[in-house]
């Protein structure tokens, strides 16, 4: 008898493979000391090993191999699932598939045989579709307990019994190894076409087949003419002879060689700061603000697990003390070392290999990747090269792994990159003196280290050719320059929750576009422009009007909505031209809204500019002494003392300015202060003298981390569209489920609408509504519960408060821990938060009091209403809105952009704007208006300069000049303040509805409502058709409406 040498030195495995194979073929066992070979298959180690064991024995060999390959990592761990697992252990390959929605996975056992030392070896594949599990079973036997086949029947490997495993491991392998040997035979394929000497557990999959073929081809092609593929389109290079001076290749391959030193020197100065343009600076400088963040984080864990080393050795009653927070510490990723560029660093299990490489100060270029949206592997710009491994790999797809040597700039890494640059480079037109990309495209500077000068490829056909798409009034496209990186199809899906834009076609014929031809209908879209590496999508309302170089870049905060989103202003002369987002991850990371973005252009129409007096029906100009003359000849005249003397203030007041008009009411004895929002004349349903009862508790980022959010009386999508972007993440990530008491909104997330009105408040609260986010809400661990302005400006939102604060109260070991506070507060505008922390709020005697004397303070949305028809009306703001129209007096301000003043957001975090350009024609700063008022009328107030009135605002809450910082409340603080919120409110029987705080998300203020653009996305957008809109409420025939209509 004939018997074949099976080379391993694991006897049991012998007995294993015997089973297998049914003892059809008889083996003996043979121990040869064979090296490690690599590969990036088990077929090609196979193969290997399998040519090494017959040059050492003389007959018949047998090679066995086994490799688990992962969905999610593009077939890793595959044949190094051996040293994955001595490095790792079964919960260290369960973590690698941490951060990844896809468990899926399939084992392949591979087998090779050589009859002699003639013959090639025969490659025979088992494969077995399954998913990644928690280990079960037994754990002697490599990584049995952590697969699950789909045919287990629930068990894993470890679960089975050797029969059954064998039996699904390697189904059909044992028929075609046999016919093999003892026919000298390869079986053929079956009536399906599908070869038994490649067996799978089922058909192959549609992508399994394609691959094949394309394999195929690939052989084919090999045989025929050099040829270049790109994106699925043929490409002549012409042949390449190292002897022939003439061939097109030989002459692109010495010019790159020639312009290797060339693009090195350009790197090195490329990296100095004195040579780096400010597009360059600023990214450099937004990605080292990204790895200190990483590296605060690894510290973080470092110390998280000195703790908890510390903790289990402490005595068991210590240990019982603090197993709270022992828990959490064990829950963290373990720490692994690797090498980048000889330099040693360690980072959490699970990182990406490119974040390990920018923590050890390597610069990896990309087009692809961005560490706030999920891993593609696109562009492969990333390549780097790994010690061992087979070619330079994608480094935002490779998780670090301990042990590894990776090198960034050796000579391979850069061979690979510049062949990437050079089929994104083949293809791309030549539009950069024309496009507004231009000056800070990513493409251009990757272009200038690792582009050349000429192409090696000739087009026959011309370069690609796409048709621009409309995404709306906001995004240009020119689809022509797109390099299907897809971050902004990505970031529609991810972020900003509108699963609209996508791509259609594959290779060559790829494109992005959005569904049936829709606008991308989003708050959040003009953030793709940002996040587009090339010029394929760029601001339309931006187009042709600027370069960079030209722009002086201010940096500030916006003033649009109560998120505080850290913003750029870049200007020109006194012109502002665009707004950009600033990385800041405690508030808006690095997103800002479409209003944020772009109503800037609103600052350059229906400007006041000049002190304005109504003589009959008409404004006619007037200087300052006779503007703040009348202004007190007003005062006297009206004849207002005490609370007949009111002021409002509107969204876009500044801190400093409330604050000087509150301290000058009070001088003239009035505590009438009032806010232009619904129900602003009264007393807010939270009251001012706790400050955790209208703040964002939870904080911005914290958001994220609630499992059931309950909303009442708010559209965080239109109120707050940035932190709306958290509430998605949470969502994605977390499963977080949602509730809605107030009027159905078009959210990013699925929610359950539970009601709309105030009784439903206390009706879901006591436990009287059933329904499944109920359940969930009840048993949350971290629940959280956001109440919106409409709360505040309905008839009941103290009996609402009351109810909510008693619910928290009640269960305060869920709500109010040192971790956890689930009762927040979601403020719309950038004043009222600064507006409660001064009390600029109307006392109980003053909301019942007629005003003789009303001084608006940037205040457009009050109810005309409220003001009387012969009281005079002095109006300070910087655009001829609503206020104006019904003003005495008109005394120009400034907006946002032109001057630096203190703004608090809802989070209760202060931060200092700063003026981007200058005042425009006479307007003035609103704090030294009202500082020139108190005088006229003879209580002048005691600060000269800005310093002054800032010592001021920290006499009154130390917490509005420590700016960048969070105060958390604390924990008496917040009962306090619930046990106040309980005391002031009733028994919530109404059952009028919430109403919308917004009907449009366009235009909530002034300066949105006079931009062209908004304007142009109301059209779009909200109202969805081609007729006219105006940017500004004017009256038929285009005249100013009269006072007090």
């Amino acid at each position: 008898m004939k018997f074949i040498a099976f080379i391993t030195s694991n006897k049991n495995k012998l007995l294993e493979v015997q089973q297998i194979l049914s003892n059809s073929i008889p083996l003996i066992n043979k121990d040869l000391d064979l090296p490690e070979f690599q590969g990036s298959s088990t077929a090609e180690i196979a193969k290997q090993k399998c040519i090494t064991a017959r040059q050492q024995i003389d007959g018949p060999v047998l090679i066995e191999d086994t490799a688990l390959c992962f969905d999610a990592l593009n077939n890793l761990p595959g044949p190094y699932i051996k040293w994955f697992l001595n490095s790792l252990g079964h919960d260290g390959l369960n973590t690698l598939l941490h951060g990844f929605n896809n468990n899926k996975a399939h084992a392949l056992c591979t087998f090779a045989y050589s009859a002699d030392s003639n013959s090639e070896p025969v490659i025979f594949e088992g494969r077995t579709y399954g998913q990644i599990v928690q280990p079960r079973g037994a754990t002697n036997f490599g990584w049995d307990p952590i697969f699950q086949p789909d045919e287990g029947e629930g068990k894993t490997y470890a679960e089975m019994s050797k029969e059954d495993k064998n039996k699904i491991s390697h189904s059909g392998v044992n028929v075609s190894l046999a016919s093999l040997v003892n026919t000298g035979n390869q079986p053929r394929a079956d009536s399906n076409g599908d070869n038994p000497l490649t067996s799978t557990s089922g058909r192959l999959t549609p992508e399994e087949s394609w691959t094949a073929h394309h394999h195929q081809r690939m052989r084919t092609l090999e045989n025929e003419e050099p040829l270049s593929l790109y994106a699925g389109r043929t490409i002549a290079v012409g042949k390449f002879d190292k002897n022939s001076v003439t061939s097109q290749a030989d002459r692109a391959w010495k010019r790159l060689n020639s312009t290797l030193a060339r693009n090195d020197v350009k790197k090195e100065l490329m990296l100095r700061d004195r040579y780096e343009r400010p597009h360059q600076m600023r990214r450099r400088l937004r990605r080292e603000r990204h790895r200190r963040r990483f590296a605060e984080m690894i510290r973080h864990k470092r110390t998280q697990r000195t703790q908890l080393s510390s903790v289990s050795s402490a005595p068991a009653s210590a240990r019982r003390a603090i197993s709270s927070t022992s828990s959490r510490a064990a829950e963290t990723a373990p720490m692994i070392k690797l090498t980048v560029d000889g330099k040693e660093v360690e980072v959490p299990q699970g990182t990406a290999l490119i974040q390990a490489c920018e923590l050890a100060g390597a610069t990896i270029p990309r087009f692809c990747y961005h560490d706030r949206l999920a891993i593609a592997g696109n562009c492969r710009m990333c390549l780097v090269e790994v010690e061992r491994a087979p070619k330079p790999v994608a480094s935002c797809a490779m998780p670090a792994m301990p042990g590894s040597n990776v090198f960034t700039n050796s000579e391979r890494t850069n061979k690979a990159r510049e062949g990437v640059m050079e089929f994104l480079l083949a293809n791309h037109p030549l539009d950069c003196p024309i496009c507004d990309q231009g000056g800070e495209c990513d493409l251009q500077d990757q272009s200038m280290r690792y582009g050349s000068d000429r192409s090696r490829f000739f087009e026959v056909t011309g370069k690609r050719a796409v048709e621009n798409k409309n995404f709306g009034p906001l995004v240009k496209t020119s689809m022509n320059r797109c390099i299907q990186c897809t971050r902004c199809v990505r970031f529609a899906n991810e972020v900003a929750g509108v699963e609209e834009l996508g791509t259609t076609g594959r290779g060559n014929d790829l494109e992005i576009g959005t569904y049936v031809q829709k606008t991308l209908d989003s708050e959040l879209s003009g953030n793709i422009v940002d996040l587009c590496p090339v010029g394929a999508l760029t601001s339309k309302p931006y187009a042709f009007t600027a370069r960079p170089w030209e722009l002086k870049m201010t940096e500030t905060v916006d003033a649009l909505d109560a998120v505080g989103s850290n913003i750029r202003v870049d200007s020109r002369g006194h012109e502002v031209m665009r707004v950009q987002p600033r990385v800041n991850d405690d508030v808006n990371e690095e997103w800002i809204s479409d209003r944020t973005r772009y109503a800037c252009d609103g600052l350059k129409y229906q400007r006041l500019t000049n002190p304005l007096v109504r003589v009959g029906d008409r404004f006619q100009a007037a200087s300052w002494p006779e503007a703040l003359g009348t202004v007190a000849d007003g005062l006297a005249k009206s004849g207002a003392k005490g609370d007949e003397i009111q002021a409002t203030a509107g969204s876009l007041a500044d801190t400093e300015s409330l604050v000087a008009l509150k301290d000058l009411l009070n001088k003239l004895g009035s505590e009438n202060t009032a806010l232009d929002t619904k129900r602003g004349t009264s007393p807010p349903a939270h009251g001012v003298d706790h400050r955790s009862n209208y703040l964002f508790n939870c904080t911005i980022p914290g958001s994220e981390e609630a499992d059931a959010v309950l909303f009442v009386g708010t559209n965080p999508r239109h109120e707050a569209a940035v932190i709306n972007s958290r509430f998605r993440k949470a969502y994605l990530h977390n499963n977080t489920d949602f509730g809605l008491i107030g009027e159905k909104m078009d959210a990013v997330y699925d929610y359950e609408h539970i009601g709309v009105d105030a009784k439903t408040v206390g009706d879901f609260l006591s436990g009287g509504v059933k329904s499944p986010f109920a359940d969930k809400f009840k048993n949350a661990k971290k629940p959280l519960i956001v109440i919106g302005s409409a709360v505040s400006e309905h008839q009941d939102g103290a009996s609402v408060y009351a109810a909510i604060a008693k619910h928290v109260e009640s269960n305060k070991e869920r709500f109010l821990t040192e971790e956890w506070n689930g009762f927040s507060t979601l403020q719309r505008a950038a004043s009222h938060t600064a507006a409660y922390d001064v009390g600029f709020v109307p006392s109980q005697q003053s909301q019942f009091t007629k005003a003789k004397f009303v001084y608006l303070l940037n205040a457009d949305d009050f109810d005309p209403d409220v003001i009387p028809r012969d009281a005079f009306v002095v109006y300070q703001g910087h655009h001829g809105d609503l206020g104006a129209q019904y003003a005495d007096v008109v005394l120009p301000g400034v907006a946002y952009t032109e001057k630096g003043t203190t703004w608090v957001n809802t989070e209760g975090r202060a931060q200092l704007g700063r003026a981007a350009i200058s005042a425009p024609g006479a307007s003035r700063e609103d704090w030294k208006i009202i500082k020139a008022v108190s005088e006229l009328v003879g209580k002048p107030l005691p600060y000269e300069d800005v310093i002054a009135i800032r010592d001021r605002l920290w006499e009154i809450s130390p917490a509005l000049t420590r700016y960048d910082e969070l105060e958390t409340p604390s924990t008496v603080s917040l009962g306090l303040g619930l046990a106040n919120l309980v005391k002031n409110g009733q028994a919530t029987t109404s059952t009028t509805p919430f109403s919308k705080v917004y009907d449009n998300f366009y235009q909530t203020d002034p300066v949105s409502r006079a931009s062209v653009t908004m304007a142009n996305c109301v059209k779009s957008f909200v109202k969805g058709d081609n007729s006219e809109e105006t940017a500004v409420p004017l009256s038929e025939g285009g005249q100013e409406q009269p006072k007090h209509v």
